[in-house]
């Protein structure tokens, strides 16, 4: 647990230094608060684009995993989580 938190830290301050980082990734709790776009992805096509608070959306990560999810939001993080409200 700790290499990751350093790893996220490590990220956030490249980006707070001013430095533009592509993150490529399968979990939304990854997805550190600077970054302001997301682009989801199902069989190499872009299914939805735009600014992470449009994008990372119950309803779009339910038709992207194909199943229900409950969408957490802590501080700009994001964590989704099965089952539906």
């Amino acid at each position: 647990l700790t290499a990751s938190f350093q790893y996220l830290a490590l990220m956030r301050a490249l980006m707070q230094a001013g430095k533009t980082l592509v993150l490529v990734t399968h979990h939304s709790h990854e997805i550190p608060p600077e970054i302001g776009r997301v682009m989801l992805l199902a069989s190499g096509r872009i299914v939805a684009d735009g600014p992470k608070d449009e994008v990372l959306t119950a309803r779009h990560l339910e038709g992207l995993f194909g199943t229900a999810v409950t969408l957490l939001q802590a501080d700009g993080w994001y964590q989704a989580v099965p089952g539906g409200t």
